[in-house]
C-alpha cells in the first residue's frame, strides 16, 4: 500500500494556510504570524495533527528560494551597486552594534567569552525570508527603510561564511589550518559572486533568447525555476547562504531583462510554497516551552525586539536617513 502521509500533511497544511489567511485578512492582521502559530499548534510539538515536519520542510525550502528569487527579480545587479552603502556600512553597523549589545548583557550575567561572541553574532542575524516577505507584501522594498533593510540582510547573508568558520575557532580548534580554511572560503565566495555577475551579462541573456525561441510558457517556467534553484544550490554547496544564491539568481534574470515576465510566471507557485514554509517554520517551535517558562521567554523576546529596533534606528540615523525611516 502506498504511503500517503506526505500528501495528507500537505493537504492539512494547505487548509490551515487558507483558514488562517482568510481569518486574519478580515481582522487586518499579518498572515505570516498566523501561519507560524498554526504550525506550532498543529505540528509535531503541538497537538500532532501534522505528524512529521521533515518532508514538509524540504518542500517548504523551495518556497524560501522562490521568495528570495522573486525579490531579486525586482532588483538588478546595477541596483545592488546603488545600495552598496546600505550593504557595507549599514550591515556592519547593525551587526556590530547588535552583537556588542548582546555580548555586553551576557557578560553582565557572567557568561563565557566564547558563548558571548557566538550568541552576540547569532542574535544579530535576522530571517531574510520573513523580513523580505513582510516588506514585499507592504510594497516597501524600494522605500528608504526598505533599501536599508535589504542591504543589511544581504550583509548578514554574506557574513554567514566567516561566522561558520568562527565556530571551530571558538571551540579551541584555531591554528594555521583554520586560517587557511577561512581564506579559501572567502576567496570562493568572491569568485562565486563574480561568476554570477558575469553570467548575468553573458550567459543568461543568450540562454533565454534560445528558450524564447521555443515559444512555450511551460519551458520558460521550467527554465526560470532551474536558474533560481540551481544558483541557490550552487551557492549553498560552496558554503554561502541559500538565500543569497536565490537573491543573486533573481538579479541575474532582472539584469538580462526577463524580470517582470519571470515574476508573472512563477508568482503563483511561489506563494503556495511560501505559505507551506511559514507553517513548517512554526513546527520547529515547542509550545510546551512557553508553558514551562512563559515569563523568561516573553522577557527575552521583548528585549530582542526592543533592542534590535533601537540598534537599527541608530544605524539608520548614523547613515543620515530621515527620522521616519529610522
Amino acid at each position: 500500500m502506498e504511503d500517503t502521509t506526505l500528501v495528507r500533511d500537505l493537504a492539512i497544511v494547505g487548509w490551515l494556510a487558507v483558514v488562517v489567511a482568510v481569518a486574519l485578512g478580515r481582522l487586518h492582521l499579518p498572515v505570516v504570524a498566523g501561519l507560524l502559530v498554526a504550525g506550532a499548534v498543529f505540528g509535531p510539538n503541538g497537538v500532532g495533527l501534522i505528524a512529521d515536519g521533515d518532508e514538509i520542510r524540504a518542500i517548504a525550502d523551495i518556497g524560501v528560494v522562490l521568495l528570495l528569487f522573486g525579490i531579486g527579480l525586482e532588483f538588478s545587479l546595477e541596483r545592488l551597486l546603488y545600495i552598496w552603502r546600505s550593504i557595507v556600512v549599514g550591515g556592519a553597523f547593525q551587526v556590530g552594534l547588535t552583537a556588542g549589545a548582546v555580548a555586553g548583557v551576557l557578560l553582565i550575567f557572567g557568561d563565557t567569552f566564547e558563548r558571548v561572541v557566538l550568541f552576540g553574532f547569532a542574535l544579530a542575524l535576522s530571517s531574510t525570508a520573513v523580513v523580505l516577505r513582510t516588506l514585499s507584501d507592504r510594497g516597501e522594498t524600494a522605500a528608504p527603510h526598505g533599501r536599508l533593510t535589504v542591504g543589511v540582510l544581504i550583509f548578514q547573508d554574506l557574513l554567514v561564511v566567516p561566522l561558520i568558520l568562527l565556530v571551530p575557532v571558538l571551540a579551541g580548534e584555531s591554528g594555521p589550518a583554520a586560517f587557511r580554511a577561512g581564506g579559501v572560503a572567502l576567496l570562493t565566495a568572491v569568485v562565486a559572486i563574480s561568476a554570477t555577475m558575469i553570467g548575468a551579462r553573458i550567459v543568461v541573456p543568450r540562454l533565454f533568447r534560445l528558450i524564447d525561441a521555443a515559444q512555450s510558457r511551460e519551458i520558460f517556467l521550467l527554465a526560470v525555476l532551474s536558474v533560481g534553484l540551481g544558483t541557490a544550490w550552487a551557492m549553498s554547496a560552496i558554503g554561502l547562504s541559500l538565500s543569497l544564491g536565490a537573491l543573486l539568481a533573481g538579479m541575474m534574470l532582472a539584469d538580462a531583462g526577463y524580470g517582470e515576465r519571470a515574476v508573472a510566471t512563477a508568482l503563483p507557485l511561489r506563494d503556495v510554497l511560501l505559505s507551506i514554509f511559514f507553517v513548517s517554520l512554526g513546527m520547529l517551535v515547542d509550545p510546551g516551552l512557553f508553558l514551562d517558562e512563559p515569563v523568561t521567554i516573553l522577557a527575552i523576546v521583548a528585549a530582542l525586539l526592543l533592542g534590535k529596533t533601537v540598534v537599527t534606528a541608530v544605524t539608520a540615523t548614523l547613515m543620515r536617513y530621515p527620522p521616519r525611516a529610522a
